[in-house]
């Protein structure tokens, strides 16, 4: 029996260190994300490689795979633990993974199957390694550098508070989400820590996964094809602007490339040994790569539907096993435990997912929206191409599509039948590309046949190898399916960048050996003209991700003047009317949050931006559509809302503040007119946002979604006859002078009402003194009362200010609607028809001492 490793004491070691500083609170939050990052997924992921019986497996390989198997176990380990009664806590998180670690070691230990000594660099020379690491500093630094800088953005503010509503206990949060729960669950993950919620807390992982996904791409290529392929693949991806865009958010898109890439990689290292041993490879050897790309396959099933993209390659490889020697019976009863858990895995999320009631939302958005009929050809091309040209530098994006176009004929240069149909392919789709360029009106319906030919072409064409058939299958599904088959695909052209920069890269390869093979003595030249051409593809794009990702003064791509302080050359189009995610971006909300928080700002407001942001930085304030006490305007954040907003508002509210980033103007604050304008007050957001984040990051949030309230206390009491009280959730009923109540309360209208009702909610002190009190619509965020149908359920939020002066004691807090009209409050009857009064009595609220 082996003893444990060193690489593995090591490994124990540093999981030891990252609980303290956890538990300890040793560092600033970054330091804390980093070691809960490295105790559950880098750690056991080292230690579950072990297992693998591959004496070939490298230290390299094992520092890649080991951490991306350790990511592909967090969404499903964390779901489970999100279906636990009470609510998600760092304790048990830590307990599952520390268990997973362990019993890794332990197994390694007992079965002997430890080679981490053996894992030795033979395979690595040093121009390897400095290749290698050479990639990973590029996508590093374009996915690290100042991530602490931009505010969360709408969906990132969305997948953030839903998962604090999952960490409160509530996993119907997972399931209004629209797709599968691994960013959420991630983000709860960060959630839990006892640091400061900050943006670069929440974005960490997301970025850190990105930069595995370029390291796992790297040794890919390298196993297609040899290490120029993985050098020139690992800097098309490290300076791809959609991938660098969406690993500096908190979204899903890092565990779909992950789970692609891992799959394909386990599988793809599998059918090499099938076929260098033709067949004969151990039972632990299928089940050691069968049991990982299943693992990959789950976490992308978790993060969205779209995984599935990989299945044709993933079959395509497993097929050719059988080809090269591995009995096909065989085959199936090694994949039947990872078919089986796959299966299963699958059920625990979408089977709750497909029966909750607000699928049908979902269902009705991808039906219409989304999907097509799969019967009809859209042309996407020219969108993706504009698309792609926004996030990367344009040219770039055409060079890379017409190399591509180019690789048929570098599979056959000599004459024959196959270099004819070679040429049909290649020119077929030089057509449709011309086509887009010119935007030639009689042409895109052949775009969609033209580009059909190609792929059939550079996919099925005899003498392509196995790897590069393999990247053509999962390219060709991707690059199909979005650019024609369906309606919207907004982004969703991500899911192919990757094996089209693998293939590019291959097709570069393949293009400087053939230069090379007619070359003669002409090889310093064509040496000078090759580095030459590498230089004008990649220094553009990496100098136009600097530009656009990394600096943020001033913000490019937030506004089309801003484009002006790029070079003319880099110059891309107007964003409008473009998906903007990445790009940095702030405007002082957290200055808002500080705001609210001392009480500068009181009441409800409305905004021009996505309330998910609101809602996040100013704590679950009170969110209105109509009549509210302020209006906050982004100043650069969705132009047409704001502009549709200053119309709406009129002169009945006026500039009472105004919020700087530097010397540009981000927020600003308007407030109801009272007849008293005065100068608007300046507030420099540089001046917040470390208060911000020290004392409100961590702050509770009620409720963190209002869609997904907390369990109500049940009530029956009817309102007049147009609306009944079904339950009410007051988040504390202890509470100081000077702060505000929050309240829910859950509406359901009986029949249409032409009345404009407001709700009254006061807490009644000595002598009838009222102690605090809010009067607004029921439910604000709902619109008023009169355009509820009957049958509507709808839960409004409010929060009830307690005035400073409040004497300690304990106070009734009552509720009623009246007509605004009329002033006539509406009556109130119980379940059983009494008559109650025209206010109800809720609870009593105690306060207390400040």
């Amino acid at each position: 029996m082996l003893s444990l490793r060193r690489y593995e004491v090591i490994c124990l070691a540093l999981d030891l260190a990252a609980h303290l500083i956890m538990f300890g609170a040793i560092g600033p939050a970054l330091v804390q994300a980093a070691a809960l990052l490295y105790a559950v997924f880098v750690a056991p992921g080292l230690l579950l490689i072990g297992l693998l019986p591959d004496d070939r497996l490298t230290a390299v390989e094992r520092l890649l795979l080991g951490p991306a198997i350790g990511v592909a176990l967090l969404p499903l380990v964390l779901l489970l633990l999100s279906y636990l009664p009470g609510p998600l806590t760092l304790a048990p998180i830590l307990l599952a993974f520390d268990g997973i670690a362990l019993a890794a070691a332990l197994l390694v230990r007992r079965n002997g199957l430890d080679r981490s000594g053996e894992a030795h660099l033979s395979l690595w020379t040093r121009r390897a390694l400095l290749a290698l690491l050479s990639v990973l500093a590029l996508t590093a630094y374009f996915r690290l550098t100042n991530l602490h800088y931009a505010e969360l953005q709408g969906d990132e503010a969305k997948v953030v508070l839903y998962a604090v509503s999952v960490i409160q206990g509530n996993e119907e949060a997972l399931f209004l989400h629209r797709r599968g729960p691994a960013d959420v669950l991630t983000s709860a993950l960060m959630a839990v820590l006892n640091a400061p919620r900050t943006e670069v807390v929440f974005r960490l992982p997301f970025a850190l996964i990105s930069i595995l996904v370029v390291g796992l791409l790297f040794l890919l290529a390298r196993e297609i094809r040899n290490l120029s392929t993985a050098w020139l693949a690992g800097l098309l991806l490290a300076g791809e602007g959609l991938f660098i865009a969406f690993s500096r958010i908190v979204q899903y898109q890092a565990f779909i490339h992950l789970s692609a890439v891992g799959a394909l990689y386990a599988l793809w290292r599998l059918s090499q040994k099938v076929r260098t041993r033709r067949g004969a490879v151990s039972d632990g050897l299928l089940s050691g790569y069968l049991w990982p790309a299943a693992l990959f396959f789950v976490a992308g099933l978790l993060a969205h539907y779209e995984a599935i993209i990989i299945l044709p390659a993933a079959a395509y490889l497993l097929w050719r096993m059988t080809r090269d020697g591995l009995p096909p019976a065989r085959l199936l009863r090694a994949m039947a435990g990872p078919a089986v858990f796959t299966v299963m895995a699958f059920i625990a999320f979408y089977a709750p997912f497909l029966l909750n009631p607000r699928f049908q939302s979902t269902a009705a958005r991808y039906g219409k929206k989304v999907m097509g009929d799969f019967r009809t050809l859209f042309d996407h091309l020219p969108l993706f191409i504009e698309r792609s040209g926004f996030y990367n530098f344009r040219p770039s994006v055409w060079a890379i599509l017409i190399v591509l176009a180019l690789y048929p004929l570098l599979v056959y240069p000599q004459q024959g039948r196959m270099r004819a149909v070679s040429l049909v392919g290649s020119g077929a789709f030089l057509a449709a590309l011309a086509g887009a360029a010119l935007s030639l009106t009689l042409f895109p319906p052949f775009r969609g046949p033209a580009t059909a030919l190609f792929l059939l072409t550079a996919t099925f064409a005899p003498a392509i190898p196995v790897g590069e058939r393999m990247l053509w299958l999962w390219f060709g599904s991707g690059f199909f399916l979005s650019v024609f088959l369906i309606r919207d695909p907004n982004l969703h052209f991500y899911i192919f960048l990757a094996p089209m920069l693998l293939l590019t890269a291959i097709t570069l390869d393949r293009a400087w050996t053939r230069f090379i093979r007619l070359s003669g003595n002409r090889i310093q030249a064509l040496s000078m003209g090759a580095a030459a051409v590498l230089l004008a593809l990649f220094l553009p794009r990496f100098v136009y991700a600097q530009f656009l990702f990394v600096d943020h003064v001033p913000e490019i791509q937030r506004t089309w003047s801003a484009q002006q302080a790029l070079p003319r050359w880099l110059r891309g189009s107007n964003p409008a009317g473009h998906p903007i995610f990445g790009f940095p971006h702030q405007s002082g909300w957290k200055t808002v949050g500080v705001l609210y928080d001392t009480g500068i700002l009181q009441g409800s407001y409305r905004t021009n931006v996505r309330d998910w942001v609101s809602a996040w930085y100013t704590r679950s304030a009170e969110y209105c559509e109509e009549a509210s006490d302020w209006v906050i305007l982004e100043s650069v954040e969705r132009p047409q809302e704001r502009a549709e907003l200053l119309a709406d508002i009129g002169d009945h509210y006026v500039k009472r503040g105004e919020i700087y980033v530097g010397d540009r103007l981000g927020i600003e604050l308007y407030g109801r007119n009272h007849g008293d304008p005065g100068p608007p007050v300046r507030y420099q957001a540089e001046a917040f946002s470390a208060d911000f984040d020290a004392r409100l990051a961590n702050s509770d949030l009620h409720p963190a979604v209002e869609e997904l309230s907390p369990p109500l206390e049940a009530l029956a009491y009817r309102f007049g006859d147009k609306l009944e009280l079904t339950g009410y959730d007051l988040y504390q009923t202890e509470v100081r002078p000077g702060q505000a109540l929050s309240l829910l309360l859950r509406w359901e209208a009986l029949a249409s009402s032409s009345q404009d009702i407001a709700l009254f909610a006061q807490v009644i002190g000595p002598e009838d003194r009222k102690l605090g009190q809010r009067d607004r619509d029921p439910a604000c965020s709902h619109g008023p009362v009169r355009e509820w149908a009957p049958g509507d359920v709808t839960v409004g939020h409010l929060r009830i200010p307690l005035d400073p002066a409040a004497p300690p004691g304990a106070y009734p807090l009552i509720i009623g609607l009246y007509d605004r009209q009329s002033g006539a409050r509406l009556p109130i009857y119980a379940a059983d028809g009494a008559y109650v009064g025209d206010a109800l009595t809720l609870t009593e609220i105690r306060v207390v001492a400040p």
